[in-house]
């Protein structure tokens, strides 16, 4: 990365653009991605990024649409270092396993809607078993589980 001694923010950047200002514009390839630096007289001002440190994009094609509603057309690309920008970028992750596990979220939300439903038809009609009945089975079966670990002894 080049060492900068000054950045411009968006709200500059635009107003240096509104100006004519801008002598040059350049997208650079840097290890931890796209930079865009703006030359204004003889220095040179990259973007800062909304947290500090310089805006890099993952993707040239990003910068260029973020130059675009700039209105900023004309730009030079400096990839001296695209080599280790092609190194640093992270793999996409895998869109059909993000396809597939939002399949699988929506039809376990389906069941879910229907079991509530069924339930609710349930209490409606008065096919509902007492609380006190389940618990009973429910501990009758335990009960008989706990016999048959200890060897059917009771």
């Amino acid at each position: 990365m080049t060492a900068y001694s000054e950045t411009v923010d968006h709200q500059t950047l635009a107003r240096l653009q509104a100006a004519g200002a801008i002598s040059k514009t350049m997208l650079v390839a840097e290890p931890e991605g796209w930079a865009l630096v703006v030359q204004v007289r003889r220095t040179l001002y990259p973007l800062a990024a909304k947290r500090g440190g310089i805006r890099h994009w993952r993707r040239m094609e990003s910068a260029v649409k973020y130059l675009a509603a700039q209105h900023i057309t004309h730009f030079q690309v400096d990839a001296q270092d695209y080599e280790t920008l092609k190194d640093n970028t992270p793999p996409r992750p895998d869109a059909a396993e993000k396809l597939r596990r939002a399949h699988e979220a929506a039809a376990y939300n389906r069941w879910f809607a229907d079991q509530v439903n069924e339930g609710l038809e349930a209490l409606e009609a008065g096919r509902v078993v007492p609380h006190d009945q389940v618990m009973a089975e429910a501990e009758a079966r335990i009960e008989a589980r706990r016999r048959e670990a200890k060897g059917g002894k009771a």
